[in-house]
């Protein structure tokens, strides 16, 4: 019996959720990290209500996974269904954010970071300031506002699946 308990707390335990891990922008290999973590940290959009940073950071990565796969530097074997719901994906996230037509994914996922970086650091002056382009055609307080509360994007989170699977196809 106190076997049987102990295996149900292990069992419990794997399955809690794990934080965030937004290292991607700072380990060896950020395309690797950051497809590796997609899962976790995009698939349940709702854990950043109330948490503009980590929304930006959740944002950032899809960009910069986007920027990578336009860039096409690495070789990555995406499973099929990941090309199909990647535009969706894409549509869902500068749709919310309001980002103008044309802008660079690294351009405004960088902005988003700093974004992040600041508010984290409680300086809201700074993380208004980064919101501050023209690419982000709802302004600084439109876009905190979003990040706030981000709507459901379901191409995305479903994605997220897809992307941490491509990781273990990177050539």
């Amino acid at each position: 019996m106190r076997r049987a308990a102990a295996l149900l707390v292990l069992a419990i335990a794997a399955c809690a959720p794990r934080p965030p891990d937004f290292s991607y922008a700072t380990s060896y290999d950020p395309l690797y990290f950051a497809l590796s973590t997609a899962q976790r940290n995009l698939s349940s959009l709702s854990e950043y209500q109330g948490k503009p940073d980590g929304a930006a950071m959740a944002m950032a990565q899809f960009l910069f996974i986007q920027a990578e796969l336009q860039d096409e530097d690495a070789a990555i074997g995406m499973p099929a269904a990941a090309w199909g719901l990647l535009p969706a994906a894409d549509w869902e996230v500068k749709g919310a954010l309001g980002l103008a037509d044309g802008v660079s994914p690294r351009q405004a996922g960088s902005a988003l970071r700093r974004f992040a970086r600041a508010w984290a650091a409680g300086d809201q002056q700074a993380a208004l300031a980064a919101l501050n382009r023209p690419y982000f055609t709802l302004g600084p307080q439109g876009t905190l506002a979003v990040l706030q509360a981000l709507p459901r994007m379901p191409a995305l989170e479903n994605l997220s699946f897809q992307l941490t699977r491509a990781a273990g196809n990177i050539q």
